[in-house]
């Protein structure tokens, strides 16, 4: 995991595996819940997880510092 902050105020992090890849966002499941809430503080949200792997998840969200 590597987390920044980033000018303006902004927090960012990305969160990658070494898995077999294929992860998607699915309505109530896991994923969908982080994007929601990264999205409902006025962030962003980004997965890559082709097949074969690795998945990677990054995120901004705005912060007080």
């Amino acid at each position: 995991m590597t987390v920044r902050q980033r000018d303006g105020g902004i927090l960012w992090a990305r969160i990658e595996d070494n898995g077999i890849g294929g992860a998607t966002v699915v309505a109530g499941g896991g994923l969908d819940g982080l994007s929601n809430r990264v999205l409902g503080v006025g962030g962003t949200f980004r997965l890559d997880s082709p097949v074969g792997g690795p998945t990677s998840v990054e995120v901004s969200v705005p912060c007080a510092f």
